[in-house]
């Protein structure tokens, strides 16, 4: 009999060791509901082109320079820039663009692209998504009144790019327009599927071109 007390005695540790390895399985969710909770997988952010890539002072576009038409001039964070002609309603030029710093009125986020006499095409289809909003910012201090823009596959708008025409290349285009000494400045904003833009003048100042999901 002691024996078999002494058997139980150790035997009882054991068994409660046993169980308390055991876990209980967790309750199942209720229809609908997810059993465990999930992240939500966050949006792309926007991305700008803010001309930091070239150093200030370099150039692109025709003689002296001879950078062929439609080149790829830079990459910036997957927006690709390339020089292209420059249409004033009468005459197409192929002038000179250039990294300026300081832009003769403050506007933009340091250095910015010059186009004297043509244009910068900015293609976003290297994103990783396709842009609903595509903003840039320009001044402009030209003594010709003629700018240029392209959306996607448009035809080329030729007229002031303070006053653009409300839909272009598919896409909504709206204006803000501010006065500053000899000239202006503002931004463009573009909402719709942007794939390309296009933008040149006489003499205009451009920066922070920016594509948002």
């Amino acid at each position: 009999m002691t024996t078999i007390r002494s058997t139980l005695a150790l035997l009882f540790p054991l068994a409660l060791a046993a169980c308390a390895d055991v876990v209980a399985p967790a309750p199942e969710a209720a229809d609908g509901e997810a059993s465990a909770a999930v992240a939500p997988v966050a949006a792309p952010a926007g991305v700008c082109l803010d001309y930091n890539v070239p150093p200030v002072g370099t150039q692109w576009g025709g003689p002296p320079v001879g950078t062929p038409v439609g080149s790829t001039i830079f990459v910036e964070n997957g927006i690709r820039a390339s020089v292209n002609t420059f249409f004033d309603g009468a005459t197409t030029f192929y002038g000179v663009a250039r990294v300026d710093f300081p832009p003769p009125q403050p506007f933009g986020a340091g250095p910015v692209g010059l186009a004297r006499g043509i244009s910068y095409g900015f293609d976003f289809t290297a994103l990783t998504f396709v842009p609903q909003t595509v903003t840039f910012e320009w001044l402009d201090q030209g003594n010709n009144p003629i700018e240029n823009l392209r959306v996607n596959a448009s035809g080329l708008f030729v007229g002031q790019i303070h006053a653009p025409p409300a839909v272009w290349g598919g896409v909504a285009v709206s204006s803000a327009v501010v006065a500053v000494p000899n000239g202006l400045k503002g931004q463009i904003k573009l909402t719709g599927p942007v794939q390309r833009i296009l933008v040149g003048g006489q003499l205009i100042w451009v920066d922070r071109v920016c594509a948002y999901p």
